[in-house]
C-alpha cells in the first residue's frame, strides 16, 4: 500500500492530514525540527534546547538500547526520532497522517545517513497495519490529542508492543476545569480558532489518559503534570517568534493563518490560566507475561 492509499478511520484524521500538510513549512520555521512544546528547565533557555529537554525527559522514562525498535506515533518531521537514534543508536519507524511530514523526515534522515535506522510513513495510528508485538517502545509525542478514539489508539499501541514493552507519551491535555455547556458557547469563537491553528483535537485529562492506558492493558503506569514548565513559556516563545518573522510566515502561508496563530497564543494562555488546558507525561508497560 502506498502512502497516498491510506484510508483514515475518522473525519477528524482526514481533516488533520490535509491541515498538517498545509502547516508543515510554517511550523518548521516556528517550531524548528521538533513539532512540540518545550520543557524549560531554566529561565531564558532557547526553544531548541527546551524541545530537546522534553524529548530527554520522556526518554528518561524508558529503557532504550541500540537494539530497541521504536514506533514513533505522530512523528512530525522526524526531529525526536533523529534525536533518539543519535542518543541511543535505536531503530525508529515514525508514522504520521501528513505525507509532507514523512517527506521532510525521510529527507532529513537521508541527509544524515540514518536511513538504515529511521523510516517514516503515512499511517493511521488507530489502525496502523503493523505486525503484532514488533516494537520495544511506542513513542507518542504530542499526537494523541489529535485522535478522536483514545481507546482505539491505546489498544493499537498495546498490540504492536512486545511483552514487557513500554508506551511513552507526552501531550497537550485537558486541565481540571472542564468547560460547561454555557462556557463552551461563550468561548465558541476561541475554540474554533484553536481548531483552525492546530486541527481537530479531543483533549483528555492526565487521569483520563491513565484510565485509557489501564483499559488497554498497560500496567505500572507513571504520570507527571509538567504544565508549568511547558505551556506558559512555550506560548510566550510562539508569540515572540511569530511577531519577529511575521511577513515571512504570511508569505509562506496566509495572513489569516498567521493572525489566527497569534490569536491562538492569547486563547491558549487564557485557557491555561483557567485550568482548561494542561500538559503531562505518561509511561505504561505491557506485562511480560
Amino acid at each position: 500500500m502506498q502512502d497516498g492509499d491510506i484510508k483514515f478511520a475518522s473525519k477528524a484524521s482526514r481533516f488533520n492530514s490535509s491541515h498538517y500538510d498545509f502547516v508543515s513549512d510554517v511550523w518548521h520555521i516556528i517550531f524548528g525540527e521538533n513539532f512540540h512544546a518545550g520543557y524549560f528547565k531554566q529561565p531564558g533557555e532557547s526553544f531548541s534546547v527546551a524541545t530537546n529537554n522534553l524529548t530527554e525527559a520522556m526518554a528518561a522514562l524508558g529503557r532504550f538500547s541500540k537494539e530497541s525498535k521504536v514506533l514513533d506515533v505522530g512523528c512530525g518531521i522526524g526531529g525526536p526520532a533523529i534525536f533518539l537514534h543519535e542518543k541511543f543508536g535505536c531503530h525508529v519507524h515514525g508514522i504520521t497522517i501528513s505525507e509532507k511530514g514523512t517527506q521532510i523526515a525521510n529527507e532529513s534522515a537521508r541527509q544524515k545517513g540514518y536511513s538504515s535506522h529511521l523510516k517514516f510513513t503515512v499511517a493511521d495510528a488507530t489502525d496502523n497495519k503493523l505486525p503484532d508485538e514488533s516494537f520495544d517502545i511506542v513513542w507518542g509525542m504530542e499526537s494523541f490529542h489529535l485522535m478522536d478514539d483514545k481507546a482505539r489508539v491505546f489498544a493499537e499501541c498495546y498490540r504492536v508492543l512486545k511483552r514487557g514493552g513500554q508506551l511513552l507519551l507526552c501531550d497537550n491535555m485537558a486541565g481540571n476545569h472542564r468547560l460547561s455547556d454555557a462556557e463552551a458557547v461563550a468561548h465558541y469563537k476561541e475554540l474554533r480558532l484553536l481548531e483552525r491553528v492546530f486541527g481537530k483535537t479531543r483533549t483528555e485529562t492526565l487521569a483520563g489518559y491513565e484510565s485509557a492506558a489501564r483499559a488497554a492493558g498497560f500496567k505500572d503506569i507513571v504520570s507527571r503534570d509538567i504544565n508549568e514548565q511547558t505551556m506558559p513559556p512555550t506560548i510566550k516563545y510562539f508569540r515572540n517568534k511569530v511577531k519577529s518573522q511575521y511577513q515571512e510566515l504570511v508569505d509562506l502561508s496566509s495572513k489569516q493563518y498567521i493572525n489566527d496563530f497569534l490569536g491562538m497564543c492569547d486563547t491558549w494562555e487564557h485557557f491555561n490560566r483557567l485550568g482548561v488546558m494542561s500538559y503531562g507525561l505518561l509511561r505504561g508497560t505491557k506485562p511480560a507475561a
